[in-house]
């Protein structure tokens, strides 16, 4: 009798629970990994959300979909920071991953950022 593994798309979540930058970086690199399987090609969409850090005036926000494809297991959102060169207290940011394909999962779908004004 011949048994067929069944195929396991993976868990997406964050590499990292937070990320602390400094203001002057220019681009914050947020690495989100597959767990648990990397067969096929599978997506997870991508959101950031103001919190302390305000979108367009500290960080330049969106949303997209990184695809994965079979056997890959890292993928990055790169999102730009703004430099506004005034002296503040450190503000934050999230980034939230939702609507992963079929039979793909979530792990730890939300992620602050925090970022040091120097």
């Amino acid at each position: 009798m011949l048994y067929r593994r069944r195929a396991e798309p993976g868990i997406f979540e964050f590499r990292r629970r937070g990320l602390l930058v400094k203001e002057s970086v220019g681009m914050a690199q947020v690495a989100v990994i597959r767990t648990k399987g990397a067969d096929g090609m599978a997506y997870v969409h991508w959101r950031t959300r103001s919190q302390t850090a305000k979108e367009g005036e500290d960080f330049v926000g969106g949303e997209g979909k990184l695809v994965f494809e079979h056997g890959e297991t890292l993928k990055n959102i790169d999102i730009p920071i703004i430099d506004d060169f005034v002296s503040e207290k450190d503000e934050h940011f999230e980034i939230e991953l939702f609507d992963a394909s079929p039979g793909s999962g979530l792990g730890h779908s939300h992620q602050d950022h925090h970022y040091h004004h120097q």
